[in-house]
């Protein structure tokens, strides 16, 4: 059996697994990525990781999700976010491919999980999906006849930072109106973070009914997804997909999701579906990327 080595480096945990050829996943391992500690910390972990999978026969690559803009020809990261400090300009063939003598594929974690769920979630019959992620930003990935679009500077679909509204909120992009500021989970925990006492450990709770009957929080729930609704109809607009997938921890409650959202979008609604692969996406659709390849 051919196996690739999958791995998704996020900003809270590094997440790996063997997969074979039928995007299932065996041996499944995470660690705290614990990123405050610096790249060299971060890299002596994966490296840990790496080392516990890599005597197992039949390995044929190693396929990488990470955060941030990746040259997907150079393995290259151009830049990342201060959620993986010093990031930018990491080159995994360097730190990997040339450790290990083994093929690497790496890609913005974004489109490995729009990979992963075009591959193996319920809707890979889709010929176009659009795989928005809302999460502690926002991002996207578009899948077209089988294939990850890229761009030319490797940032298509950064729907993170289309503005909605010209002179909103700061981003730390420095731009405005970001929709990141808006629509990601962190921007719904924040704006309800600040009017209830109640502490959110995550965006899952926002659906708890402890949540959900404080008489302030239905405004804010209300204008979020007016916010979520404008985005998807840009995002119709500019990528015209047969599905758009949303994942995510604060679309986790798929039936409330998309009972409040519905009516918001009308007739584009029906081309709303969910991720199905949850936190495996990554990893799945990082794997794929080395399968393409042999």
């Amino acid at each position: 059996m051919k196996y690739v080595l999958g791995i998704d480096i996020g900003g809270t945990n590094i997440k790996a697994a063997l997969v074979n050829s039928e995007g299932e996943l065996t041996e499944i391992r995470s660690i705290p990525t614990n990123a405050y500690k610096g790249r060299d910390y971060v890299l002596q972990n994966l490296h840990s990781l790496i080392r516990e999978f890599v005597r197992h026969p039949g390995i044929q690559g190693i396929g990488i999700a990470s955060a941030g803009r990746i040259n997907y020809k150079s393995c290259i990261v151009e830049y990342a976010t201060d959620n993986l400090p010093n990031w930018t300009n990491l080159n995994f063939n360097k730190e990997i491919s040339e450790v290990y003598h083994l093929p690497i594929a790496v890609d913005n974690d974004v489109n490995a999980a729009a990979n992963g769920e075009a591959w193996k979630g319920e809707h890979q019959e889709c010929e176009s999906m659009f795989f928005l992620a809302l999460g502690t930003g926002v991002g996207g990935g578009f899948i077209l006849n089988n294939e990850i679009v890229r761009g030319h500077t490797w940032s298509f679909a950064e729907v993170g930072h289309w503005s909605l509204y010209p002179d909103g909120l700061f981003c730390n992009c420095g731009s405005r109106g970001c929709s990141e500021q808006y629509v990601s989970g962190s921007a719904l925990h924040r704006r309800i973070s600040e009017i209830i006492e109640i502490r959110l450990k995550n965006p899952r709770e926002i659906w708890s009914e402890s949540i959900q009957l404080h008489p302030s929080v239905e405004k804010i729930i209300d204008n979020y997804f007016d916010d979520l609704a404008l985005l998807l109809r840009q995002v119709q607009l500019a990528f015209d997909p047969e599905c758009i997938i949303i994942g995510g921890g604060v679309a986790e409650d798929h039936s409330k999701f998309k009972h409040i959202l519905s009516p918001k979008l009308g007739n584009g609604s029906d081309r709303i579906h969910f991720a199905t692969l949850g936190n495996k996406a990554g990893i799945i659709g990082a794997a794929k990327l080395i399968f393409d390849m042999c």
